[in-house]
C-alpha cells in the first residue's frame, strides 16, 4: 500500500516572532562557522613574531630610557657610561691638583713679590711716577709730598688662574688683583688764581694675562703681561684753599691715570719685562755687623720664649 505523505509542521506566528527578537541570536548555518584554511607558513610566521617580541633583541627589557635597543648596543652604552664616569673622576682630581698649585703660587707671589721690603720699593717708584705726572702740567708749581700706603696683607694676595705651565722658568697666569693700596698727594699751582689741593688715589684693580719667569732659587723674578691689561684707579681731588675749576680737576686726574698706564705699557707689556730681585732671596756675600746683631737678638728672643714655656709648665 502506498505510504501517506508526511506533512511539514508549521510553527505558530508567536514562536517565529520570539526567535527573531533582538535578545536572542539566530543560529548560524554550518557554512558561516568554517574558517579560512591556513597556509603552512602562517603558523611558523606567527610563532617567530611571538618569540621575537618576547625574547628577541628588541625586547622591552633591553631598552634604555624606554627606547628599544639591541642587546649589544645596550652593553656598549653601559660601557661608555662607565668610561665617562672614570674620565669625570680623573678630571676632578686634575682640577683639584691644579687648584692646589694655584693656591701655592698665590701665596708664593704674595710672600716674594709683595713683602714689606718689596712694597717699600714700589712706594718709591709710584711716588716718582706721580711727581713726574704732576710736574709735566704747567698749572702745577710745586708738589709738597706724596704718601703711599701699601700694606702687605695675605688676604689681598693676587688671585691667579693657571693658563700654561712649562716650568718655574716660564708659566702663564690670569691675574686678578685689587689691593687696598692708596696714595695721597699735596700740591699747589696757579690757574687764574692760586690753589692748593690734596689728591687721593685708591681702588686699584688689575686684570690681565701675566707671564712669570723665575729662577730656581727665586732670586730673580720676571713679570710681563702678554697683552695690555685692564687697569683702573680712582682719584679724589679736594681743594684746601683757592678754587680749581672742574675741567682742571678732571685734567689732573686723567694725567695721573695716563702716567700709570704709560709705565705699564713701557715696562710690563711683552716684549718688555720687569725684573725683580727680592731682598730676602739674595745670596749673602758675607756677614756684616748688622747681620750678627740681628742673629744675637734672635737667639736671645728664642731663649726668653723657651724659658717662659718651661716656667708655665
Amino acid at each position: 500500500a502506498a505510504q501517506p505523505a508526511q506533512r511539514t509542521k508549521v510553527a505558530p506566528m508567536e514562536e517565529l516572532h520570539q526567535d527573531r527578537s533582538p535578545g536572542r541570536a539566530m543560529p548560524h548555518s554550518p557554512t558561516h562557522t568554517q574558517s579560512a584554511p591556513s597556509t603552512p607558513g602562517s603558523a611558523t610566521a606567527r610563532s617567530d613574531l611571538s618569540s621575537l617580541s618576547n625574547n628577541g633583541p628588541f625586547s622591552p627589557s633591553n631598552g634604555v630610557n624606554g627606547l628599544m635597543l639591541p642587546r649589544s648596543l645596550s652593553m656598549d652604552t653601559a660601557a661608555l657610561q662607565r668610561q665617562v664616569e672614570m674620565l669625570q673622576e680623573q678630571l676632578a682630581a686634575a682640577n683639584a691638583k691644579i687648584a692646589m698649585w694655584e693656591r701655592c703660587m698665590q701665596q708664593m707671589m704674595n710672600c716674594v713679590m709683595l713683602s714689606p721690603d718689596m712694597n717699600d720699593m714700589y712706594k718709591e717708584e709710584c711716588a716718582a711716577l706721580i711727581q713726574q705726572a704732576l710736574s709735566s702740567l704747567e698749572q702745577i708749581e710745586q708738589v709738597h709730598f706724596v704718601e703711599c700706603s701699601f700694606p702687605s696683607i695675605s688676604a689681598e694676595a693676587p688671585r691667579i688662574q693657571l693658563e700654561n705651565w712649562e716650568s718655574l722658568a716660564c708659566s702663564d697666569w690670569v691675574l686678578r688683583w685689587a689691593p687696598s693700596w692708596s696714595m695721597q698727594v699735596s700740591f699747589e699751582g696757579v690757574h687764574y688764581v692760586r690753589f692748593k689741593c690734596l689728591l687721593r688715589i685708591h681702588d686699584f684693580k688689575v686684570l690681565g694675562k701675566l707671564r712669570l719667569r723665575a729662577s730656581s732659587d727665586l732670586s730673580v723674578v720676571g713679570l710681563a703681561f702678554l697683552e695690555p691689561p685692564r687697569f683702573r684707579l680712582r682719584t679724589e681731588c679736594s681743594v684746601s684753599w683757592g678754587s680749581v675749576p672742574l675741567p682742571l680737576k678732571t685734567f689732573i686726574e686723567a694725567a695721573i691715570y695716563e702716567e700709570f698706564r704709560r709705565w705699564l705699557n713701557e715696562n710690563m707689556v711683552a716684549p718688555h719685562e720687569v725684573s725683580l730681585r727680592p731682598p730676602g732671596f739674595q745670596r749673602k756675600q758675607g756677614l756684616s755687623d748688622a747681620d750678627l746683631e740681628k742673629a744675637r737678638r734672635a737667639v736671645a728672643l728664642a731663649r726668653q720664649y723657651s724659658a717662659a714655656r718651661q716656667s708655665s709648665n
